[in-house]
């Protein structure tokens, strides 16, 4: 009989829960099904999807194997890495998306054999490439000027769950505006922003007069409307597990500036399929970004290649790698 698979999540509305949503419609078969409950004890396999689960392993858990997934840190987090350190035994493996944070992980302590790398994924069946109808109806539909340039911002970067004013710096929203705001001074541009907590970003962008638009969705399925409607999209982080918005903008014909960051760069070929810059050069992806706004053949090439890059990360194809990499070894 196979082993039972719990992947264990918060009960927030935002990406864990959604990766963990994609993973659980392609390994139902393989006994896997997503939680929030860990009240009770699990026979089996207990994949725990978030680093603040580190204190679920103070004490070893006889009924079941477990995984930990990593996405991304600070070596700043000191009291969380050395718990990290100390309990590494009671975990079976620890799953991470890129090189970063697994480099990262090794510099603080936790051995390499521990360490698996699985990138996170899209459903890439869920976007799909706008026709320019397609085009103007979204922004019709989300009261976008029908001749705007768009550029698009799809996260959570202000801290806490509320208002955001407060801006989360690994997220770079202050990078994000400040190239907005110079993009602007050259042309004007008009930002579609979604995810929660983007106060700060709301804030800087009425005070620089830049037009913006910002949706919080309820689905994160119609997330494929917004993308609809954009030019380009620009990824400004310091830092990341993913994010997922670069396989997105492939899978939706979006072509996608983005800092050295999470699995970026082993995602996206500068000049190919989108744009790479080092983090904080602000000047240079304000420079990229009037370069694709006003080159169709480079917008053109970085579409038809993404398209083609972003298959090999569709869930149907991560999710075997998750079965076949994570727990089938500790079936055995």
């Amino acid at each position: 009989m196979k082993s039972k698979i719990y992947y264990i999540t918060d009960s927030s509305n935002w990406v864990i829960s959604e990766i963990g949503r994609s993973l659980e419609r392609h390994l139902i078969p393989y006994n896997f099904k997503m939680v929030t409950n860990t009240r009770f004890n699990f026979f089996g396999i207990k994949h725990y999807s978030t680093r603040y689960a580190v204190g679920k392993f103070f004490i070893k858990d006889p009924f079941a194997k477990r995984i930990l997934t990593y996405f991304h840190g600070e070596d700043s987090d000191t009291l969380l890495l050395q718990k990290f350190r100390k309990y590494q035994n009671n975990i079976d493996i620890i799953h991470t998306s890129c090189l970063f944070t697994k480099y990262h992980l090794i510099k603080n302590g936790i051995r390499d054999e521990k360490i698996k790398i699985i990138p996170i994924g899209i459903d890439v069946d869920q976007f799909k490439v706008a026709s320019i109808a397609e085009k103007l109806r979204s922004r019709a539909e989300l009261g976008i000027p029908s001749n705007s340039i768009v550029i698009g911002s799809f996260q959570k970067d202000g801290n806490g769950w509320d208002e955001g004013n407060e801006p989360k710096l690994c997220k770079g929203p202050d990078l994000f505006c400040d190239v907005i705001e110079k993009i602007s001074q050259e042309t004007p541009v008009f930002v579609l922003l979604t995810g929660p907590a983007r106060g700060y970003v709301k804030n800087r962008l009425k005070a620089a007069g830049i037009l913006f638009k910002h949706i919080y969705l309820e689905k994160y399925q119609d997330i494929h409307k917004c993308f609809a409607a954009l030019d380009l999209y620009l990824v400004t982080s310091r830092l990341e597990g993913g994010p997922r918005a670069p396989m997105e903008c492939m899978a939706s014909g979006i072509p996608i500036i983005s800092t050295k960051v999470g699995q970026t760069p082993e995602l996206i070929e500068h000049g190919t399929d989108g744009y790479l810059v080092d983090i904080g050069q602000t000047d240079l992806m304000k420079d990229l970004a009037l370069n694709i706004i006003s080159n169709n053949s480079i917008k053109n090439e970085f579409i038809k290649n993404g398209l083609e890059k972003v298959k090999s990360y569709d869930y149907k194809v991560i999710a075997k790698r998750y079965y076949d990499e994570l727990y089938c070894p500790l079936m055995k």
